[in-house]
């Protein structure tokens, strides 16, 4: 290379830029070499400091104050989305995950925008039991009152409704597991009934409530986050336009998850399983209503087991297991 030559460094854009994987995908772009142009409500969420990162403080609900700067960049990453599933309130999913999207799709049409890279939910597809799902396999009809995962399937219509006028790349990821959130020590204040019961019965770990309920054999992926993070990034410039990716890890069970994260978070395992009939009369019962219990009986844990092949061969995707991630 000629000294004095000047490569110009690719811009990237990113919604929910604050949230638990846009702070590592900021983070890694960063360190990368690319310049970033991170969405978020409130910068202070984001406390990643960079001479190569714009920071834009705006609801996904006012393009006008990102519109311009989503036409500079080269790539979109768009992770914004709304999950609280206590929420009661359709509308607040419907905001954010759909017309949210919408707007996003709207910004980059006539840029110079090479490929938008949405981040969707596996959770969309239809549970097929112990058999795998893959990228042909159906979807949902709807949520089950699931308002996440129906106002998820809502924006895959609209970014279907853009494929032709962006290109576009859609990821799956299973769930999202950062081993520094299992091995981390407990001292935060839990200032919930549902945050009592996921550090006492859950151990503290992510998702470990859930896995406690129904079925032992009841099965779950999960991807690691930095496995993740990297597949997003190939996913910028190897993943085929149109395409879609599943981003799983390892297909296990619940109780052995359980198993393998309280070894490293260096805790019992204690089996207690709580049966979904359980949740259905407790809602019944005239008492005070705990949301997270309303939660689980409209939507109750499912079997999920998926291949990720595709994103395998596609973008390099890496399946790393908990019972090899060394402390």
């Amino acid at each position: 290379m000629n000294k004095g030559t000047s490569f110009k460094k690719k811009r990237i854009f990113v919604t929910g830029a604050s949230g638990k994987i846009g702070r590592k995908l900021v983070t890694r772009l960063l360190n990368e070499g690319y310049e970033v142009v991170a969405l978020v409500r409130d910068k202070k969420k984001l406390p990643v400091r960079n001479q190569s990162l714009e920071i834009v403080e705006s609801d996904i609900l006012q393009p006008n104050k990102y519109r311009k700067k989503i036409r500079e960049c080269d790539y979109v990453y768009h992770l914004a989305a709304y999950q609280n599933i206590f929420d009661q309130n359709k509308n607040n999913f419907v905001r954010v995950n759909v017309e949210g999207t919408k707007l996003i799709l709207e910004a980059i049409v006539k840029s110079k925008v090479k490929r938008l890279i949405y981040l969707s939910t596996v959770m969309v597809f239809k549970s097929t039991g112990k058999r795998k799902v893959d990228e042909k396999s159906p979807k949902k009809a709807s949520g089950n009152g699931n308002y996440y995962v129906e106002t998820k399937l809502l924006a895959l219509k609209e970014i279907e409704k853009f494929k032709t006028v962006i290109p576009i790349v859609t990821l799956y990821p299973t769930i999202v597991i950062d081993p520094q959130e299992i091995v981390g020590k407990d001292n935060k204040l839990i200032p919930s009934l549902q945050g009592f019961l996921w550090k006492i019965l859950g151990g503290g770990i992510p998702g470990g409530l859930m896995c406690m309920i129904g079925n032992r054999r009841r099965m779950m992926n999960y991807i690691l986050i930095d496995d993740l993070i990297a597949s997003m990034i190939n996913a910028m410039n190897k993943g085929k336009t149109g395409n879609d990716y599943i981003l799983g890890g390892e297909n296990l069970t619940v109780e052995n998850y359980l198993r393998d994260a309280l070894r490293m978070k260096g805790r019992m395992f204690i089996p207690i399983r709580f049966p979904i009939f359980l949740f259905k009369i407790i809602s019944k019962m005239k008492i005070p209503k705990i949301k997270i219990i309303d939660f689980i009986v409209k939507s109750p844990p499912e079997d999920i087991c998926v291949n990720s092949q595709r994103a395998i061969n596609d973008l390099g995707l890496v399946v790393s297991r908990l019972s090899d991630y060394q402390t």
